[in-house]
């Protein structure tokens, strides 16, 4: 990505995700959220730099939220082609059809729900985004833009980022809950992280990272060269 140049921020931002990998799926999709989050600082600032900020970032002059951030790192950082691919994952499509449907947090708390017996509206309205998702993306599968599915997954992934930041208290006492299902939502989110890194990283897998004197123009790069 040509917005991705700098050796050391990169450089950080895999170590990230390396470690993560080595984690349970909740800790690895918690430490993954926290490589993006360094994405989409890095895309800001190379937007800054190259004057192509939104009206409304140039105004406010300052990184937006980590939402929008997010939201922008993905419809702007990205080219059409990779994010219909995305789309199209079976990583995504795993997602999509999970079942339950994913739960917002936030909803939840909103309604005061009772952990130990979530009613059936308080079900609906917490899962609205999940269940937006399925809609759109069923219209994208027929045939219909993939802007609205696109926008609906970023919301989704999101929504889960914050659900980790919930601890499960409630006024109604302990989520017991909670840890399963933050585990079995993870164990589908973070396929989809991975597919992300693929395209932003542009196939790393199929590359052969260097440093030091293994570097081009360095002395030992015949060694790998």
């Amino acid at each position: 990505m040509e917005w991705l140049q700098n050796e050391k921020l990169l450089s950080d931002i895999i170590a990230k995700i390396n470690d993560a990998r080595t984690k349970s799926h909740v800790e690895r999709c918690d430490r993954y959220f926290e490589a993006i989050n360094s994405l989409y600082s890095a895309y800001y600032q190379y937007r800054k730099r190259n004057n192509k900020l939104t009206n409304e970032e140039e105004r406010q002059r300052k990184r937006p939220g980590d939402k929008r951030s997010f939201e922008e790192l993905i419809k702007q950082g990205i080219d059409q082609e990779a994010q219909i691919r995305w789309l199209k994952s079976k990583e995504v499509r795993s997602l999509v059809g999970f079942s339950p449907a994913i739960m917002s947090d936030e909803e939840l708390n909103a309604q005061k729900y009772d952990p130990n017996n979530i009613d059936p509206l308080t079900r609906t309205i917490a899962s609205a985004k999940h269940n937006d998702l399925k809609a759109f993306y069923d219209e994208f599968l027929k045939g219909r833009s993939f802007f609205a599915p696109l926008a609906a997954l970023c919301d989704l992934i999101y929504m889960v980022r914050c659900n980790l930041k919930h601890c499960g208290k409630t006024p109604k006492g302990p989520d017991r809950d909670k840890a399963k299902r933050d585990n079995d939502v993870c164990s589908t989110v973070v396929p989809v992280l991975d597919f992300l890194f693929q395209i932003i990283f542009e196939n790393p897998d199929e590359r052969l990272a260097v440093y030091g004197t293994l570097k081009r123009g360095e002395c030992n790069h015949e060694v790998v060269a």
